[in-house]
């Protein structure tokens, strides 16, 4: 877990994920896909959960409630709205080092299909020169190249995904080799993965992001994780 200088996809290491170091995890479920507008909208069918903070972003007035894209992932939910969505399927939010692990495997890889660059062929991002890989979301799943070694897509890029984690710049160095939880409070949770309208500098799997729980953005969704045995 946390960040190898020698092997960041030429992106330099903060020091909140230094050292690079080896965690051991209880076996667990991760969704294989971000959860998506249809399956959030279930939940809020079911009174389990609330409507997106907005429904609509950019040029998809009616993202969340146009069949059209009932597969792409759900957008502009908190970190609050996408725990109760967890929860209500009999998980929770993944932790940080969950993630991780679904995202690397376990070699020192920077991104979830290996050690190549990012490309539109593996991600959904603002490729910079070349403009962005799409205008917006893509449907979940839509990069089979660029999935993880467990086969869990889209880790890289298309939306930014809540974690259960608090963040705390110093808690990395100090927590526990298992199982790590996060820190007990804090401020701001922690995002990961990058998403469409971001660089592939943030899309490393060691990139950690903070943002106030309640906060929402077109750019931001999530996947759920439970215990194997729960």
């Amino acid at each position: 877990m946390g960040c190898d200088p020698e092997n960041n996809g030429g992106v330099d290491c903060m020091p909140d994920i230094l050292p690079l170091r080896e965690v051991e995890l209880s076996a667990y479920y991760i969704d294989q896909f971000e959860v998506s507008n249809s399956q959030y909208a279930r939940c809020v069918i079911q009174g389990k959960c609330t409507e997106p903070k907005s429904l609509g972003y950019v040029d998809r007035p009616d993202y969340y409630l146009d069949p059209n894209y009932a597969d792409y992932p759900v957008v502009a939910v908190n970190w609050t709205q996408a725990d109760a969505y967890c929860r209500w399927v009999g998980g929770r939010l993944p932790t940080e080092a969950e993630w991780e692990k679904a995202a690397r495997g376990e070699d020192l890889r920077p991104y979830p299909w290996g050690f190549e660059p990012a490309n539109c062929s593996r991600a959904n991002f603002n490729s910079g020169t070349e403009g962005r890989c799409a205008q917006g979301t893509t449907a979940v799943g839509s990069y089979p190249a660029g999935a993880s070694p467990y086969g869990v897509m889209d880790l890289a890029g298309n939306v930014w995904e809540w974690t259960n984690d608090w963040y705390d710049w110093t808690y990395y160095q100090v927590s526990s080799k298992k199982d790590p939880m996060g820190p007990v409070t804090g401020y701001q949770k922690i995002v990961k993965g990058g998403a469409w309208d971001y660089s592939a500098t943030v899309m490393t799997i060691s990139y950690n992001s903070d943002h106030m729980p309640q906060e929402f953005k077109s750019s931001f969704g999530f996947r759920c994780t439970r215990a194997l045995n729960p």
